[in-house]
């Protein structure tokens, strides 16, 4: 994970020493990036600087790569992982040992034909001097960052965001305009086709699997694509999915094989899930790898800590942890302006909370690893969303098939121009043509399937990649989502149309390629939300209480700002947030939080430097080791965790909780606890019958014998929920003979 920035002068101009000291200030704006050295040089139209991370080959690879008489100039930031492959095939002198040089040496020899053969993941900015051509290339997924703007006459690149924003360079200025348009953003269901737009107005990223080429001399900008996904048939049908189930196994050994290139002994990012698991389980097979997961009331209830801990206890590997729950529940604006610095993005949430606590434990605990494999770009090549889109009572392939075609009408609708949308609602709904709104907005592909998959490429560059990205680079770490292999991806995307749903339903083709080496009941687990929370949606209520207690300092931050000003109401962002934080199983807390966000940004990114870097210093940590007795093994460790029933005592809800239910709604309906005023869970009973159940119980003391009575439950499943329940400190205990009235 490293870092670039620069300035060039367009046209016949010389750089200015401003321009030079510039550059310097906006590399260390990104210094966490590449903290193991800065490189600035400056020439007589451009300077140029590189924060590097050394993760492979550390005593070579010093950037920027000069050739002979500056002819050309390149810095890379990433990891070429076939670079020993290309230097074979083109029989290559190299600059030094390392893989990034391997561009710099071929891009002269291939042009941009050279992009097409990588395999691995970076950002490229090249420089031809005798020619004034500036070449910007982006791996093809997006899992490196690249920035440029124009302004005055130059051309800024950067890492990040904020290198751009320094002052003295770009303005950030949000755009409102595209923002409120963009799917991700606004939560409806439709993306921008031009990959290049950013929310900020001006600023251009490169987009995934392109480069981008200006001409210093005129200012010409020319973007082309050299990858793109094909979803071409792999040859002849075979009706056997076992082939392709053997050569996805394969493919995916390849992938993990290529991440783990490093001087030091990679990280797992464990989560639980299907994804890392079968990484870790990979990884291990070809080198020594640590393994980090977070605890936190969410991955308990989603049993994803248990199920890490098991993946760990059958690797024989010791699993470390950083406890996200004292930093969750007291998640102060001071903290949120903090991972807006680091992510700077509006579409942060508590995922990105999570993984940048875990990249801080990292760092200070795992020194001196700095390459952290993670399973993001499974879920959107593999069918993990299929369970998930596909309509109650029909979790298969054909209902996900089925939730595609109304995505796409609604995603035609909202593209729609004019009031098309509106015409389309209440009784005249589903009266146009789907056929015909296609060719109404030039969208001709009838492939649900393909349609699909460019909109999980879209939400990849703006949500996955970057949340890997920043969190990890946030702490000197580099991410390296495996499953974003392109050999990986394009034969996926090649599996016939007629074998899809015998491959992609639920992760078929993972799940039984991973058979053999990893357990069957981790195998076969069901994917849950990383931090929403399947039943009591923790992570919502998180977000909720971030709201309500920062209320007005979080207002008065978000409308600071000179644009934001003129877009947002104060008073009626404050209406707002007393609504949502009512009904925060709604997506109001989550459209309200970006609102805030984006206008929070405006200030945050041209501050001089981190608001708050203390952020999840306090997060605790530890590990445990695999072996022994049950209650010293990672898995058992939950159990060792839980809160003791004790015996011959009643139990009732703690006299600063509150329950609240949807209006009309009864047994049947979800339940809010509410402590002090704030929300802090939502029981659903569609998911999580026995709490749904209970909690109204207990309105009035009573003992696990006389709560299983009154429910009609066993007695054990009742303990375990009153364990649950003491454990998220939602009961009080009482002598057993106070029972039958209500708690006062």
């Amino acid at each position: 994970m490293c870092g670039i920035a620069g300035v060039f002068l367009l046209g016949d101009r010389p750089a200015r020493p401003e321009d030079h000291g510039i550059v310097a200030r906006m590399s260390e704006r990104q210094h966490s990036r590449g903290p193991d050295g800065t490189a600035l040089l400056r020439r007589p139209t451009y300077s140029l600087a590189f924060n590097r991370l050394a993760v492979f080959a550390e005593e070579s690879g010093a950037q920027p790569f000069v050739a002979e008489g500056f002819s050309h100039v390149t810095v890379v930031n990433g990891e070429i992982y076939n670079f020993r492959e290309l230097r074979k095939r083109w029989a290559s002198p190299a600059t030094d040992g390392s893989d990034c040089s391997v561009v710099h040496d071929l891009l002269p020899v291939l042009g941009p034909a050279l992009f097409g053969a990588l395999r691995g993941m970076f950002a490229v900015v090249g420089v031809d001097e005798r020619e004034r051509k500036l070449t910007l290339a982006r791996d093809h997924f997006g899992i490196k960052p690249l920035f440029y703007a124009v302004r005055d006459g130059r051309l800024y690149v950067a890492s990040e965001l904020k290198a751009l924003f320094t002052p003295g360079a770009v303005p950030c200025a949000p755009d409102w305009a595209f923002a409120l348009q963009d799917a991700h953003f606004s939560l409806v269901s439709h993306y921008s086709a031009d990959q290049a737009r950013t929310y900020f107005d001006g600023v251009r990223e490169v987009p995934p699997g392109s480069t981008v080429n200006i001409d210093l001399d005129t200012g010409s900008v020319t973007t082309r694509r050299f990858w793109q996904p094909g979803f071409q048939d792999s040859g002849e049908l075979n009706e056997d999915p076992a082939p392709y189930v053997e050569r996805y196994q394969s493919l995916l050994d390849q992938a993990v094989s290529r991440a783990c290139m490093a001087d030091q002994p990679p990280v797992v990012q464990l989560s639980g899930g299907i994804d890392s698991v079968a990484v870790a389980a990979l990884a291990a097979r070809h080198r020594d790898i640590r393994l980090w997961t977070v605890l936190s009331p969410t991955s308990v209830e989603t049993g994803d800590f248990r199920a890490a801990a098991r993946a760990a206890d059958h690797l024989g590997l010791p699993l470390h942890w950083v406890d996200a729950s004292e930093t969750e529940r007291d998640l102060s604006v001071d903290d949120w302006q903090q991972i807006l610095w680091q992510t700077e993005t509006p579409l942060a949430d508590p995922g990105f909370l999570y993984r940048l606590l875990m990249s801080r434990a990292i760092a200070e605990n795992s020194h001196p690893t700095k390459a952290v494999l993670s399973g993001q770009g499974s879920d959107e090549f593999n069918g993990g969303y299929t369970t998930a889109l596909a309509p109650p009572g029909r979790r298969n392939w054909q209902g996900f098939v089925d939730s595609l075609d109304e995505r796409r009408r609604r995603t035609l609708l909202n593209a729609a121009p004019g009031a098309v949308s509106e015409i389309s609602r209440g009784v005249t709904e589903g009266c146009l043509r789907t056929s015909w709104l296609a060719e109404l907005v030039e969208s001709p592909s009838t492939d649900l399937y393909r349609g699909y998959i460019d909109r999980k490429l879209y939400d990849l560059r703006l949500y996955n990649c970057l949340c890997d990205d920043r969190t990890s680079a946030a702490h000197g770490l580099e991410s390296r989502p495996v499953f974003l292999d392109v050999d990986l991806v394009d034969f996926s995307l090649a599996v016939p149309p007629a074998l899809r749903g015998r491959l992609f339903d639920d992760k078929a083709i993972l799940r039984r390629a991973v058979r053999g080496f990893v357990p069957d009941d981790l195998a076969d687990r069901p994917k849950v939300p990383f931090y929403a929370g399947a039943a009591r949606s923790t992570g919502l209520a998180a977000l909720a209480n971030l709201l309500e207690r920062g209320q007005n300092s979080f207002v008065e931050l978000a409308t600071s700002g000179t644009i934001a000003a003129g877009v947002l109401d104060p008073d009626a962002l404050r209406r707002a947030i007393r609504e949502a934080v009512r009904h925060p199983q709604r997506d109001g807390v989550q459209r309200l939080l970006r609102l805030l966000s984006l206008g929070a940004l405006e200030v945050v990114l041209t501050g001089q430097g981190e608001p708050h870097p203390g952020f999840g210093a306090s997060a605790p940590v530890g590990t445990a080791g695999p072996g022994g007795s049950a209650p010293e093994t990672a898995a058992g460790r939950v159990d060792a965790a839980r809160v003791a029933v004790p015996a011959g005592v009643s139990f009732a809800l703690e006299a600063d909780i509150r329950l609240m239910r949807e209006h009309g709604a009864e047994r049947s309906g979800k339940v809010y606890l509410l402590r002090r005023g704030r929300l802090e869970y939502s029981l659903d009973p569609a998911v999580d019958a026995n709490l749904a159940d209970l909690v109204p119980r207990l309105v009035e003391p009573a003992t696990v014998e006389q709560l299983a009575r009154r429910a009609g439950r066993p007695v054990e499943e009742v303990r375990t929920g009153v364990a649950d329940l003491l454990q998220y400190r939602v009961l009080r205990t009482l002598p057993a003979e106070t029972t039958g009235g209500p708690v006062g």
